[in-house]
Formats: C-alpha cells, sequence, structure tokens
C-alpha cells in the first residue's frame, strides 16, 4: 500500500529554542496534495516574500494500529 503524502511550504527563519544553529525550518499554512500544486504554493510564497527562504518537502502520513500493543 502506498503511503499517503502531502507537500508543505516550509521557511526557515531565527529560532532561539534551536540549539546549536539558531536558524530551523518549520511549515507555513500552506500544504498541497501534488508536487505540481505545491510548487505553485512555493511560487506564490517566493513572490510574495522575496526576502525570506522556502522550501517544499514531502510529508509521509504515518498508520497507528488500533487495539495493538500500544
Amino acid at each position: 500500500m502506498r503511503r499517503k503524502r502531502v507537500w508543505i511550504v516550509e521557511v526557515k527563519y531565527y529560532d532561539p529554542g534551536v540549539i546549536g544553529s539558531q536558524t530551523a525550518w518549520h511549515p507555513t499554512v500552506s500544504c498541497a496534495l501534488t508536487q505540481e500544486d505545491g510548487k505553485r504554493v512555493l511560487r506564490d510564497w517566493r513572490k510574495r516574500n522575496p526576502d525570506d527562504r522556502f522550501r517544499l518537502i514531502c510529508y509521509l502520513a504515518t498508520m497507528r494500529r488500533r487495539g495493538g500493543d500500544e
């Protein structure tokens, strides 16, 4: 069975809570179900915020068994 995917646009910004490197990638409020749609969303973020750094990342769904050995 193929795992379900969602494409998330992440932004890199200063985060004082991160130990070591003070910059970290964080998800934005934008997501897409296909990579093509995700690329369109990413272009929009970059156009509206040219001074920020963005990337498109694929998140995979995890399965949780019910009534198992949890």
